[in-house]
C-alpha cells in the first residue's frame, strides 16, 4: 500500500499525503462512503454498512475525528509501523482480542502476531469478519466482554 510505503520513508512527502487523505476523509459520508474507502470494504463489511443510517454514524463519527485535522490519522498510521513503546509480551493484565481474516484495514497478520505474543490473551478469530461486521456481527459478544471487565 502506497500510503504504508510513504510512512516507512516517513518527512515532507507523508506529511502532505496524509494532509490530503485527511481533507478527503473530512468530508465522508453515507453516500460517498465507498467511492472514497470502497476497497477497504470487503462484502461482509459492505452487509454491515447495508443501512443508510448506519452509514451515516460510521461517516459521521470519522468526519468529526478529522474535525481537528488530519494529525491524529497520521499518529495512527506511524503508530502501525514504529515500536510501541513497550513489548506487549510485558502486559500482565487480561487482554481480549477480536479480529477477523476479511479485514481490510487492520491485516489479519496483526491480529495472529498479537495472539502470539499476548500472554493472558483471549483470542476470538472470526475468519470471515471484517473491521466492520466483527462488531455487527458479534455485538452481544463483545458486550458481554465489555460487561465483564466492568463488573
Amino acid at each position: 500500500m502506497a500510503e504504508f510505503a510513504l510512512a516507512q520513508e516517513g518527512g515532507a512527502p507523508y506529511e502532505e499525503y496524509m494532509e490530503a487523505a485527511g481533507s478527503e476523509l473530512a468530508t465522508l459520508s453515507a453516500d460517498n462512503l465507498y467511492e472514497v474507502l470502497g476497497g477497504l470494504f470487503p462484502d461482509t463489511d459492505r452487509a454491515a454498512l447495508a443501512v443508510d443510517a448506519d452509514r451515516a454514524a460510521l461517516t459521521e463519527s470519522m468526519a468529526y475525528g478529522f474535525a481537528d485535522g488530519w494529525r491524529g490519522y497520521f499518529d495512527d498510521n506511524v503508530a502501525m509501523i514504529s515500536p510501541w513503546g513497550f513489548d506487549v509480551s510485558s502486559i500482565e493484565k487480561p487482554v481480549r482480542l477480536f479480529y477477523g481474516d476479511a479485514d481490510l484495514m487492520v491485516p489479519p497478520t496483526h491480529g495472529a502476531w498479537l495472539k502470539s505474543n499476548i500472554p493472558r490473551v483471549v483470542t476470538h478469530h472470526r475468519p470471515h469478519e471484517g473491521h466492520i461486521s466483527i462488531i455487527s456481527e458479534h455485538f452481544d459478544e463483545l458486550a458481554e466482554v465489555l460487561n465483564d471487565l466492568w463488573a
